[in-house]
């Protein structure tokens, strides 16, 4: 947050593409219905 809060454009594009290219990258591997249902088997939002 304090990176993005520095309003330096190269910064605050690499937080947002860091955060766009880990989305595409592990965001198929998380179980939406773990996190709908509250299961506690699968992966969540959180890993730990």
């Amino acid at each position: 947050m304090l990176v993005f809060m520095t309003y330096n454009a190269y910064l605050v594009f690499s937080v947002v593409f860091g955060a766009a290219l880990g989305h595409y990258i592990f965001g198929s591997t998380i179980n939406v219905d773990a996190i709908l249902n509250d299961a506690d088997e699968g992966k969540g939002m959180a890993c730990h």
